[in-house]
């Protein structure tokens, strides 16, 4: 009997499944027997035939069979890749193009699912999609290691693991025309910077129906788990909370991320989206123009738009439509993208250079533009060749246009709350070269806030400017002139140039005091928010093996530089403080010192692991930490992705029974045994004192018993866990009701976890 089978809560289709499991496409039988049907279209033995393609073609890179190397049977597809960097990409049809209108009916399936293993030099993770043969069409492409089995895997440790991709998944997206009845192709793809020899292996392609979660459905609702025995000694760890305290304000600005999908946002409970990133500093607001920059080959990028229309105008409306408060950084460099077609270093002109987009991604639009470096050695570009001047009084004429022309009104009114001047000022030189060549100074930084500030304030005198948007640690220190004087060779760290000239005094505390002589002098207050952004440099942010224990512990321990005064970082950073960075409360000592009153936003941080649970337990923490620190705003870069465990991190905070019970917003004194192993953060809700609790496990192999001795007593109650854990990194756990009462709560955390609860007062 023929019958739907979904994926998830998605339907893919109807079709039979011959109980032989032949695997012809001419021979599909007439039923769908059981969840453990499979369809083999490819295992090198019994389903052999296929042709393939390769791309960039010619050289030493190939897909083809072999049989030194393979899963079961005796054969296996080998993807060898030996590129100098970019893209390298290859498919296999198991009907070998033949007959054209060829293909295998997968409609009745769940999952795409083969078995993998990379070996070689830098080895990369690769996307995966089907193609059909009805129009010659791709689904949506996904990373293969986001589907490895068992879930805590690492794709690239030399082993075989076995790769299930619903299909729902890669038929998710609004692009998507797939004939899912005429499946004849698996494509893979890698991409990455820089040169790389290594091998995908490939083997027992096939389609099943496992029950697998989809990614492309949000995970709302928490799923029902059953508690985890120990797995070895727990540490017992015992903490103090004082329920009874006055506590201190929690503001709701520190759950904020960068742009993204406002649906998921709400999911996750964000509070506010920023509009920032490098994008931005060459943004031309009247014709929607921008660049990249460095970040993409300096091309100019963006179609003609009219002003109402760009990304950067209607950001604020968009927001306010999904009830999130908006943080919008305006550009400040004076001058601006001409075009959507510029390129700063065209390799027909300049020959010879050491990158170019074309190299790195042979499909690029603009495969001329080059990185602009020759032999390592930097190329001066022209800045008329991809920007225009923009004076002040145009550049500041965009908020007037949107509180007049748009209708947004006033910050007061409704309107947008937040300003940021630009996007790392100090960056610049780098970043931009193509358009800006000379490193911006202590001096410079300080007449562009005072010029563009002042211009703000009068347009809208109640919005909130955030300023500095220092881009991380010596950049606190050192100005963008430092850093390009000391890159040619004109002095050295210890005696930068211009932090010289400028009494050796760090750019943050001398920016502040040049704006607290201001207001003196002139009543005026130019900035209200202090803004910095912090990525870790100890190699974990973008690297680091996935459920590696010492780099996942590597990674929570890590959040302990935006507090800790004893921790002392392990990377580059610090010389200056002795290795100590405690960069929120370093921020906040000098804005008490030179200007007080100001808040302090982290404008940009990402402590990465969304390839394992320790992103999510990092984050988790560092959610706390601000909470604890009394951060006023902090805006994950770049924006969550749906189900993965930074997601489940705000959701943890924000939303993890889906009905949006929220970390309280009091935030509770508590003192914690062994704060390296666990720590403990406690809240209560003004409104009706509800209390919350989120404990984290910081060690990834070992669990903890965490004794909560509190303040007063609580009445007897039924309390649910919610739980993240490596147990599932797909999803927020359930577990079962536990009654609790009185002054002492013991509570069971699993390795490299978060746990929360709620009480009731």
């Amino acid at each position: 009997m023929p019958g739907a089978v979904s994926a998830g809560d998605k339907a893919i289709g109807i079709v039979a499944v011959d109980d032989a499991g032949r695997t012809d496409s001419t021979a599909l039988a007439l039923k769908v027997s059981s969840p453990d049907d499979r369809m083999l279209v490819w295992d090198g033995d019994t389903f052999a035939s296929g042709l393939s393609w390769v791309d960039p073609a010619g050289g030493f890179s190939y897909l083809r069979p072999q049989s030194e190397v393979y899963h079961s049977g005796k054969v296996a597809l080998e993807m060898w890749c030996d590129v100098q960097g970019g893209s390298m990409g290859g498919g296999w049809n198991w009907h070998g193009w033949y007959p054209d209108n060829a293909g295998s009916d997968v409609r009745a399936f769940r999952n795409l699912s083969f078995w993998a293993k990379a070996e070689g030099e830098r080895k990369r993770d690769f996307d995966v999609s089907l193609v059909c043969s009805t129009y010659r069409t791709r689904t949506a492409a996904v990373s293969a290691s986001a589907y490895v089995r068992p879930p805590d895997a690492d794709l690239l440790d030399g082993q075989w693991h076995e790769v299930i991709i619903p299909m729902a998944d890669l038929l998710s997206g609004p692009d998507v025309r797939f004939d899912a009845s005429r499946a004849w192709e698996v494509d893979l793809n890698t991409w990455a910077p820089q040169p790389g020899k290594f091998s995908l292996f490939i083997d027992e392609i096939g389609f099943d129906n496992r029950r697998v979660r989809p990614r492309s459905v949000t995970v709302s609702a928490p799923e029902p788990r059953e508690a985890q025995g120990a797995r070895g000694a727990p540490a017992d760890v015992t903490a103090t909370v004082d329920v009874a305290a006055a506590g201190a304000p929690i503001s709701p600005g520190i759950y904020g991320a960068a742009m993204g999908d406002r649906k998921l946002a709400k999911e996750m409970g964000l509070t506010m989206l920023r509009a920032g990133g490098n994008p931005v500093t060459p943004f031309n607001w009247k014709k929607g123009f921008s660049s990249k920059g460095a970040d993409w080959f300096f091309q100019n990028e963006g179609a003609e738009t009219t002003p109402d229309r760009t990304w950067l105008a209607t950001f604020h409306r968009a927001n306010k439509e999904a009830g999130l408060g908006s943080y919008l950084a305006v550009p400040m460099m004076g001058r601006v993208a001409k075009d959507g077609t510029s390129v700063a270093f065209d390799t027909r002109k300049h020959q010879g250079q050491d990158s170019w987009a074309g190299q790195a991604q042979p499909t690029d639009r603009l495969p001329y533009a080059g990185g602009g470096t020759r032999g390592g050695r930097p190329i001066e570009a022209d800045p008329d060749g991809t920007s225009v001047p923009m004076s002040a009084q145009e550049q500041t004429d965009m908020l007037r246009f949107m509180v007049e022309d748009m209708g947004y009104g006033r910050a007061e009114e409704g309107g947008i709350g937040i300003i940021a001047l630009d996007n790392e000022p100090n960056l610049w030189h780098a970043t931009h070269r193509g358009m800006r060549l000379k490193g911006c100074s202590f001096d410079e930084l300080w007449e562009r806030t005072r010029d563009y500030a002042s211009r703000y304030k009068q347009i809208d005198p109640t919005v909130k400017v955030a300023g500095g948007t220092f881009w991380g640690w010596t950049a606190y220190f050192y100005s963008g002139l430092d850093a390009q004087l000391v890159g040619r060779g004109e002095g050295g760290w210890d005696a930068p140039p211009d932090f010289v000239a400028h009494g050796r005094e760090p750019l943050v505390k001398w920016w502040l005091k040049e704006l607290k002589a201001h207001e003196e002098q002139t009543g005026e207050r130019l900035v209200d928010i202090l803004d910095v952004h912090f990525y870790p440099q100890t190699g974990i942010y973008m690297a680091g093996t996935p459920n590696a224990p010492d780099v996942m512990e590597g990674r929570v321990q890590e959040t302990r530089v935006m507090w800790d005064p004893t921790w002392r970082d392990p990377s580059w950073m610090g010389a200056e403080t002795d290795n100590v960075l405690k960069v929120i409360r370093l921020m906040k000592e000098w804005i008490a010192d030179c200007n007080p009153g100001l808040e302090l936003a982290l404008g940009e941080y990402n402590f990465g692991g969304d390839r394992d649970v320790s992103g999510g337990v990092a984050q988790a923490e560092l959610l706390g930490v601000f909470a604890r620190e009394g951060l006023d705003y902090a805006f994950y870069w770049f924006f969550p992705a749906m189900n993965s465990p930074q997601y489940f991190a705000f959701k943890m905070f924000r939303n993890p029974d889906g009905r949006h019970t929220a970390f309280g917003d009091v935030y509770l004194p508590s003192e914690v045994s062994a704060p390296s192993d666990v720590s403990v953060h406690a809240a209560r809700d003004s409104a009706t004192g509800r209390l919350t609790f989120v404990l984290v496990n910081k060690r990834a192999a070992k669990p903890a018993r965490v004794t909560l001795k509190l303040s007063r007593p609580v009445p007897a109650q039924d309390v649910t866990v919610y739980e993240y854990s490596a147990a599932d990194k797909a999803c927020i756990g359930k577990l079962p009701p536990r009654q609790v009462q009185g002054e002492n709560l013991t509570v069971d955390l699993p390795a490299m976890s978060v746990l929360r609860f709620d009480l009731a007062p």
